[in-house]
């Protein structure tokens, strides 16, 4: 037993040891080693005049601005304002073209007026038993489903007006009317 005991304490005792003088090698390596040396450029001072003005070419960009874009595709038709403008909240910035949304528009519009005569004339009908209910249930449907393109046709032109949604200074690259893109870049 005790030669065992005396075994794992020599082994402990290297271990520790070698442990030992590792720790103390880097710190000798580490204590010897120097910075590199540093490259310094030095050039003469010299007296000249000073230019206030310079001219560059170059591009700004706001530090606090907004990006306004629309939801839809199309051709700029009007530009109703100009760079550097200050503009109220609400007012027009820019319209896309919208002839054939406004012409879909008064189809849809014209075909939820038809639907809403006849809407209303079956229901006198059906008052006195001249139509069945489910004729008139089939109207009343088809009326809302009118209704409902109709909403939906506006709500399109609406996209494709840009409005101020604040009021601030307008600033823009624009030359020709252009096409927006679907991310309106």
């Amino acid at each position: 037993m005790i030669i065992m005991l005396i075994i794992v304490g020599v082994i402990f005792g290297v271990i520790f040891g070698f442990k030992g003088f590792q720790s103390y090698m880097m710190k000798k390596y580490m204590s010897s080693a120097t910075a590199p040396a540093v490259t310094v450029s030095t050039i003469a001072a010299i007296m000249d005049e000073w230019q206030p003005q310079i001219s560059a070419v170059g591009s700004l960009r706001a530090a606090r601005g907004v990006d306004i874009a629309s939801e839809m595709a199309g051709i700029v038709q009007n530009v109703n304002c100009k760079s550097g403008n200050n503009v109220k909240t609400g007012q027009t910035l820019l319209q896309l073209n919208a002839d054939s949304d406004i012409a879909q528009l008064q189809t849809l519009a014209a075909a939820r007026d038809l639907s809403q005569s006849v809407y209303e004339r079956n229901k006198k009908q059906f008052i006195v038993q001249a139509v069945s209910k489910a004729s008139l249930d089939a109207d009343a449907a088809d009326l809302k489903v009118k209704q409902a393109q109709v909403a939906q046709q506006e709500t399109l032109l609406r996209k494709k007006t840009i409005s101020a949604p604040f009021c601030r200074t307008v600033g823009y690259i624009c030359g020709e009317p252009r096409t927006i893109s679907e991310s309106g870049r």
